[in-house]
């Protein structure tokens, strides 16, 4: 939670105090005025003069094996939204980047759009021939990507949860598809040790490249030129796009990665493993910086 303190003013306008004053979260605001971190509370009377906390919200969702998606409210963490009509464990569910889908795979072999704000689902894709390990939307929302452990990933239309595309040449079991942050390619993660760029609009291949045993999860650079892949060793492997080639090999955790990330400006890249550490690197010396034990 992000919370910012303000004192009312003359005019009692609370909202054009924190937006004049160009408030951030955490930040203090007295009568319009931010703060500095020098400043102590007590020396301005801020303690018997404080007007109001003002939170600024957010949600979360998740997945679960009781066979249901819920949003909650990150402030109070009551939950919010329930989507339901699952018949299996659900593997992932993702929200649209405009906050106003959410869709679920599941191992009942179907993946599901739902609408937020009233939670009734909008269609439901029965395509797959095994389970449905993950799907994600778009950048631009005009698209769904679907991973199953039937050895495809399918691109389906958003407006209709019809399929577009089927992406192939996998081995074996697809753990993970994304979009790219331009929305113009899909990267898939597999039981083959391989990692595969395909084009949106083509459907062909772009890229291959070759991990070190299953790949569990990939990533995509906010820059879209670099992947980040999560592997069955304990390793993840940071690759150019376009030329394939493995740039770095960061340093192995105790059990499989099964989740990767990219910080916001690329700098640094996130990994998570069953064995209860996240582990934060520099994307470009590839040293470790942080070892996250989560309890």
């Amino acid at each position: 939670a992000a919370a910012a303190a303000a004192q009312k003013n003359d005019d009692g306008d609370l909202e054009k105090d924190l937006a004049s004053a160009g408030a951030s979260c955490w930040d203090l605001v007295l009568g319009g005025r931010l703060l500095q971190d020098s400043e102590r509370v007590q020396s301005l009377g801020l303690l018997t003069d404080l007007y109001a906390v003002r939170v600024v919200p957010f949600r979360f969702l998740t997945a679960s094996e009781d066979r249901l998606a819920r949003i909650f409210d990150g402030v109070t963490g009551n939950c919010i939204h329930t989507f339901q009509g699952h018949r299996n464990v659900l593997k992932t569910a993702a929200f649209s980047c405009d906050g106003e889908f959410v869709i679920t795979a599941s191992d009942d072999f179907h993946a599901a759009l739902y609408v937020v704000s009233t939670g009734l689902c909008k269609w439901r894709f029965r395509g797959h021939r095994n389970n449905v390990n993950s799907a994600a939307i778009s950048p631009n929302g005009c698209f769904a990507v679907t991973a199953s452990d039937d050895g495809t990933a399918r691109l389906l239309a958003m407006r209709t949860g019809q399929c577009q595309k089927t992406f192939l040449g996998h081995r074996n079991v697809v753990n993970h598809a994304v979009f790219s942050a331009n929305g113009q390619q899909v990267v898939t993660a597999s039981d083959d040790g391989m990692a595969k760029v395909f084009s949106v609009d083509t459907g062909a291949c772009l890229q291959t490249f070759q991990g070190s045993g299953a790949m569990q999860a990939v990533a995509c650079s906010p820059c879209s030129t670099k992947v980040l892949a999560g592997c069955e060793d304990g390793t993840a492997k940071l690759f150019d796009m376009n030329t394939g080639a493995c740039k770095h090999n960061f340093k192995p955790h105790d059990h499989y990665v099964c989740s990767v990330a990219f910080s916001p400006d690329s700098g640094h890249v996130l990994t998570a493993s069953i064995d209860g550490f996240v582990r934060i690197f520099d994307s470009s010396s590839g040293a470790l910086l942080q070892r996250i034990n989560h309890p």
